[in-house]
C-alpha cells in the first residue's frame, strides 16, 4: 500500500488557453538538462544518464504566474486534503514548481525519491499505456502502480517514502509540473547538493 495517493481533475482551475501556453514554454523556454544516477535521491546506478528539458521555477514565475498562484493557493489546499497534514510551500522559487519535458525515444525519468515529503504532480500531456510516459510508483510491499497521465490532472503522493519514475515516452513529448510541499513546522532536510544536481547541468539553447 502507498502511504497516500490522490488524483484530482483540476482543469476548471486552469486558464482557458493553458494548453497553448504550456506548448509554447515547453518548446521555447525549456532548457536541455542532464540528470545522473547515484545521487542522494536517485535509485539508479551511477552510470545512468537522463536527458530531458527543464523549465525551472524562476522562468515559471515570469512566463506562467498563474501556475505559481495555484501552487501556493488551491493546489496547496488539495495537497493538504489528500495528505491529511498541514503543508507549506517551498522557500526557493527555483525548485518550488518546475516543468519537465521528456522527449520520445529517450529513457524517461529515473527511479528516485524526493527530499520533500509531499509532491504535487500536474500532468500537462496525456498518454495511454502503449504510448509510454506512465507515472510509476512502488509501494512498501513492492507493488507497482502505473498511472496514465491525463492533462489537467493533479497527482499528490508521499514523495520520500514512495519511489517513483516516468517510463520512457514513445511517440510525443511527455510534460508535467512537479511541485514541492513540506510539512508545516518540520525541519527541511534538503540535501545541499540537490540544487546543483537538478539545475547545474543545464545548457541554454
Amino acid at each position: 500500500m502507498l502511504p497516500f495517493f490522490g488524483l484530482i481533475d483540476v482543469r476548471e482551475l486552469l486558464p482557458q488557453n493553458w494548453v497553448d501556453q504550456i506548448d509554447n514554454i515547453s518548446r521555447s523556454v525549456a532548457r536541455d538538462a542532464t540528470l545522473k544516477g547515484g545521487t542522494s535521491t536517485s535509485l539508479e546506478s551511477a552510470d545512468t544518464i537522463i536527458r530531458y528539458r527543464l523549465v525551472d521555477g524562476d522562468d515559471i514565475v515570469i512566463h506562467l504566474p498563474w501556475l505559481v498562484d495555484l501552487y501556493r493557493g488551491q493546489f496547496l489546499q488539495i495537497a493538504q486534503q489528500i495528505s491529511g497534514v498541514q503543508l507549506e510551500t517551498d522557500h526557493s522559487t527555483t525548485s518550488a514548481v518546475n516543468i519537465n519535458v521528456l522527449p520520445p525515444g529517450e529513457g524517461g525519468y529515473e527511479w528516485h525519491v524526493d527530499s520533500n515529503p509531499v509532491t504535487g504532480l500536474l500532468f500537462l500531456s496525456s498518454h495511454l499505456h502503449h504510448q509510454g510516459g506512465m507515472l510509476e510508483l512502488r509501494s512498501a510491499d513492492d507493488h507497482l502502480l502505473s498511472i496514465e497521465p491525463l492533462a489537467g490532472t493533479l497527482a499528490v503522493f508521499d514523495a520520500r517514502l514512495c519511489p517513483h519514475r516516468v517510463s520512457a515516452p514513445k511517440s510525443r513529448l511527455r510534460i508535467s509540473a512537479p511541485m514541492n510541499y513540506f510539512v508545516a513546522g518540520e525541519v527541511r532536510n534538503r540535501p545541499e547538493e540537490l540544487d546543483s544536481i537538478l539545475y547545474g547541468e543545464q545548457t541554454s539553447q
